[in-house]
């Protein structure tokens, strides 16, 4: 608490405008430097349990869906035509397509088609691609695609811990994460794209600081007179 009848000295305003005004001039660097005003992402984990051909959530849990999950395709998001199509082709067990321009392997390993779980494999033989489909149960999709909490991302380590996380970093496809003998679905669950137009804001701090500091030189000029 400050003496009644206490004003700041000359010197010490001076001290003060060069110090703001010093701030204001570095803020876009850290702005830069720690994301101030950025976008933050929240990520969730929920607890899984396989349970034959699918998967078991924990009651009233969170889980992320639309988006993408890492190592199995038509799982989180809205389905595609193209899952459709699979469907069809995993009632024969194999789809042959020929083609002179070559095809798009599957990006995934595993497909998540009406009753369960298939493991894809895709051969070349000259023009020719086959696509096989093996119907597989939920623990071997989780063991092959699953990655321990200690190789996850961060955010997605901290969502295992706690529930739920927070970062300025954004990863857009959810990952089945494995914490010793048990397995989470971790992903985003929301956003919040942070200030608008704060580089604008930034700039005019930068002007703003320019003016406070020439200020402050000036009442250093006029105090050393």
């Amino acid at each position: 608490m400050f003496a009644r009848g206490w004003s700041p000295s000359d010197t010490q305003r001076r001290a003060f405008s060069l110090v703001v005004g010093l701030l204001l001039v570095l803020n876009p660097f850290l702005a830069q430097q720690f994301d101030l005003g950025g976008p933050r992402y929240e990520y969730t984990a929920a607890p899984v349990e396989p349970a034959g051909d699918s998967l078991d959530f924990a009651e009233d849990t969170r889980t992320p869906y639309g988006t993408d999950l890492r190592g199995v395709d038509c799982y989180l998001l809205d389905r595609p035509w193209t899952c459709y199509l699979e469907e069809r082709a995993a009632v024969n067990g194999s789809v042959t397509v020929t083609t002179e321009r070559g095809y798009d392997r599957p990006s995934a390993e595993f497909v998540h088609l009406e009753g369960g779980f298939y493991r894809r494999t895709a051969t070349d033989i000259e023009d020719t691609g086959r696509v096989e489909y093996e119907r597989v149960d939920a623990q071997t999709v989780l063991s092959a695609v699953s990655v321990t909490r200690a190789r996850a991302p961060d955010p997605f380590q901290r969502a295992v811990r706690e529930g739920t996380a927070t970062s300025r970093h954004e990863y857009e496809a959810a990952r089945f994460v494995r914490d010793g003998s048990n397995y989470y679905i971790v992903g985003p669950v929301g956003s919040d794209r942070g200030i608008d137009d704060r580089w604008t804001l930034s700039f005019v701090g930068t002007v703003l600081g320019l003016l406070v500091l020439r200020r402050g030189y000036r009442q250093s000029l006029v105090g050393d007179e």
